[in-house]
């Protein structure tokens, strides 16, 4: 938070990172004023970016935007990115035989790094599998 509130705006910060970081890969704390309005103003169109980069050279290293809410409801800020790259098209399926098809996303995932431990991540994998996603494939803890 204290690198993002360094610069005059949030978006100048994921910018900034994003220019540094290679291929885009980079953990973007998305909560330091508006979680929702960084996700689809400055994240999001990152991503698309990094997927286009992608389908343009399907053989070159594919970038990932992580985004890192950590504050509010996990579940509710990890469901809001990745229903976000759904609708955006940034994600994939596996078929699986427990749980059928789930998505896994590409180029914009999430980090979730606000306090869990063992028994909140059990929690939150279990509502992205009832949600169609692969917990694997789509959020980091740390």
């Amino acid at each position: 938070h204290r690198i993002v509130q360094s610069y005059p705006t949030e978006a100048e910060a994921h910018n900034a990172l994003y220019a540094l970081a290679k291929n885009g890969n980079g953990s973007y704390v998305s909560d330091c004023y508006d979680s929702k309005q960084s996700l689809y103003e400055n994240l999001l169109p990152k991503a698309r970016e990094l997927a286009e980069r992608a389908k343009a050279n399907p053989t070159a290293p594919r970038g990932v935007i992580n985004a890192r809410p950590d504050s509010g409801d996990p579940l509710s800020e990890i469901l809001q990115v990745l229903n976000a790259a759904v609708d955006a098209g940034l994600y994939t399926t596996v078929n699986t035989k427990k749980y059928g098809q789930l998505k896994r996303m590409t180029t914009l995932k999430v980090i979730e790094a606000d306090g869990v431990n063992f028994e909140k991540i059990k929690k939150i994998n279990d509502a992205l599998l009832a949600a169609g996603f692969s917990p694997a494939d789509c959020v980091a803890y740390g």
